[in-house]
């Protein structure tokens, strides 16, 4: 009962089922594939009925679905290749006539036009008459896939179109058309029998194979773990039931045979289902890899090493063999390490500068590239060049994911290169600046508050002592002794001012100032008698500042040197600048300030008792330094001298 011609419609029916299976997970834009795939699949299966028929009016309706599937097949295949020809809106008359044809020919399937009657015929008990209609059917069939053909080759020929996608198309459609047309002979009596229907299954396994490997007409594939069980599942369920339908006609066997097979997916069910989600995906899925395999093998590739270009070229070819890249390069010295310094982070093409950009481009890398700089804790190490990939897509969160591990491990075996004495300056370097920084940040919170206080109380001082100087002024007391007495209160009103010009804020706009100039004026207005002044004043660019607030800066610090020099000394002030700051550097040779008490000096009403002053000076001047969002720093020894060091950013 069950032969060649029985098995062989369902071996297409499952084969078919499998690819449909494959696309379930994928991205496919081709509907009518599909379709066309799911009327080979109809088709098939009213096949294997029509064959195990057992009265000629079951094998009649058989044939009359299995024509109406063969109607179908060229009219999704059709539009399908007008889909992926980019011709959907090309060829409406083929569509009107293919509609109308297709319409025709499933209504006339059920007429003794397309099937005149049933017969035997070789070793076919029941084989279908091909009515008057049916040689018009046949052009229909044969013509379609010609024209599709058609297209395809003259496609072909130009540059912009994938060859082998359409090559893959063609040879696996035409081994489905040569197979399934050799079923056509006998509708006409002519006795050849049709062999060639297993041909049908190797148009599926073509299709899945290029869908695999070379994502076919763009698809991608992402083996889960469930489609590999449904795929495990479908072909134990066929090994079964293909199992049954051998056995049938020796029925001690049958039951034996079923078991034995059930007995062996019983032991290779799982592992079979393993090897789908990986090894079967290494070999035959385009694009795919497996993280933590390639860290594992890169880790053993680099354990001990200890060559830093040896360590970056091993980790570019890591990357270029598991993304598939086109171009791939590493770079450890140059002018595009120069530029790329200030970066730290992966970064891709369209979101670097332009200077960069145009670098890479004389590399040969385009819009889709990506740069990968390592780090240590020095310096920029080096950078990684990725161009496209071969598939012409994009970098995908998982892509991005292994370039970042793989980057983080490189980095980890460029601080293994590190000396242990440069790791701790660097971090000791790093502790101090955010010392200073926080010790910078509770000053001027200190000072801050003092000012708030002192704005509170300015009236009420003020209006007291304007009232003791008119009692004074109204007094008879002797002139000697009033003298004394204003002289008081106007030490007193001294000590406001001075005390004011701590806690004002800047209610004026900023304005283009020259601090040159500046320094120049306040000399001019200084008596510096005995000293000698050394100005070294370098051209240097213009800021946004407050020229009063800088003058009073520099009146303070000029002062508090020619009060630390009383038997002469040198003045020393030197100006520079680079890309981001101006630097202001103050420099004496008087007795210099204890190191115990330099980080006070700052501090509100803090006096060494050397100068005359009354220990606002230098509050003043930080606050000045702070307003313009810079910086000063103290070098002093006692005997030799002091330093002021004044960082200005260009952007305050």
């Amino acid at each position: 009962m069950f032969s060649y011609f029985t098995i062989s419609p369902l071996i297409i029916f499952l084969s078919t089922s499998i690819l449909l299976t494959i696309l379930y997970k994928s991205k496919i834009r081709y509907t009518n594939f599909i379709l066309d795939n799911l009327s080979v699949i109809s088709w098939s299966f009213f096949y294997f009925l029509w064959q195990i028929s057992t009265t000629e009016k079951n094998a009649l309706l058989f044939c009359q679905l299995l024509t109406i599937s063969s109607v179908f097949m060229p009219y999704f295949f059709t539009k399908f290749i007008l889909t992926y020809l980019n011709k959907n809106n090309s060829f409406g008359s083929l569509k009107i006539f293919n509609n109308i044809s297709a319409t025709i020919f499933v209504i006339l399937s059920f007429t003794p036009l397309m099937i005149s009657g049933i017969r035997p015929i070789m070793n076919f008990k029941y084989w279908p008459i091909a009515g008057s209609a049916y040689p018009i059917f046949l052009v229909y069939f044969i013509g379609n896939f010609i024209f599709s053909y058609y297209l395809i080759f003259k496609e072909s020929k130009k540059t912009s179109t994938n060859n082998m996608n359409i090559n893959f198309i063609v040879i696996s459609t035409f081994i489905g058309l040569i197979g399934g047309s050799t079923n056509f002979p006998l509708w006409f009596g002519i006795k050849i029998p049709p062999y060639g229907n297993i041909f049908l299954s190797i148009y599926m396994i073509v299709f899945a194979y290029a869908i695999l490997k070379h994502e076919l007409m763009d698809i991608s594939l992402v083996i889960t773990r469930t489609l590999a069980y449904a795929i495990s599942t479908t072909i134990f369920a066929s090994s079964i039931f293909l199992t049954y339908i051998l056995l049938a006609p020796y029925q001690t066997l049958e039951i034996f045979g079923v078991l034995m097979v059930s007995a062996l997916w019983a032991f290779f069910y799982l592992p079979f289902t393993e090897f789908l989600i990986t090894s079967a995906k290494r070999k035959f899925v385009k694009g795919f890899y497996e993280p933590e395999k390639i860290i594992q093998q890169l880790t053993d590739k680099l354990e001990l090493e200890e060559n830093k270009e040896e360590i970056l070229k091993t980790i570019t070819d890591t990357l270029d063999d598991s993304l598939e890249i086109e171009l791939s390069k590493y770079i450890l010295e140059g002018e595009l390490m120069e530029l790329c310094c200030g970066n730290p982070h992966i970064q891709t093409y369209s979101e670097l500068p332009t200077e960069i950009q145009e670098k890479l481009t004389e590399l040969g890398f385009k819009k889709k590239s990506i740069i990968i700089p390592l780090l240590s804790p020095e310096k920029l190490e080096g950078i990684i060049l990725l161009g496209t990939k071969s598939s012409g897509k994009s970098y995908d969160k998982t892509d991005i994911n292994l370039i970042k591990q793989l980057r983080t491990y490189g980095m980890a075996l460029l601080y293994k290169l590190t000396p242990y004495e440069k790791i701790e300056a660097k971090f000791l370097e790093t502790q101090k600046k955010l010392y200073d920084s926080d010790r910078s940040l509770a000053r001027a919170e200190r000072i801050a508050s003092l000012a708030n206080l002192i704005q509170e109380y300015n009236h009420e001082i003020k209006t007291p002592l304007a009232v003791l100087a008119g009692i004074i002024d109204q007094s008879e007391l002797p002139e000697d002794t009033k003298k004394k007495a204003f002289a008081q209160t106007s030490r007193i009103g001294d000590i406001v001012r001075t005390t004011l010009k701590l806690s004002s804020s800047k209610e004026h706009n900023s304005e283009k100032t020259d601090i040159n100039r500046i320094i120049a004026n306040t000399l001019n207005l200084l008596p510096m008698s005995g000293l000698s002044i050394k100005s070294n004043l370098a051209e240097i660019p213009t800021i946004n500042g407050y020229p009063d607030d800088l003058q009073m800066l520099f009146t303070n610090l000029f002062q508090n040197a020619n009060e630390s020099m009383p038997n002469g000394g040198t003045l020393t002030i030197t100006t520079t600048s680079n890309e981001e700051n101006i630097l202001i550097i103050i420099e004496d040779t008087g007795h210099g300030i204890p190191e115990d008490i330099q980080t006070k000096i700052f501090e509100p009403f803090f006096s060494t008792h050397v100068t005359k002053g009354r220990g606002l000076g230098l509050s003043v001047v930080f606050r000045i330094v702070r307003e313009h969002q810079g910086k000063i720093e103290i070098d002093s020894v006692v005997s030799k001298g002091t330093t002021f060091q004044i960082t200005i950013p260009l952007s305050a």
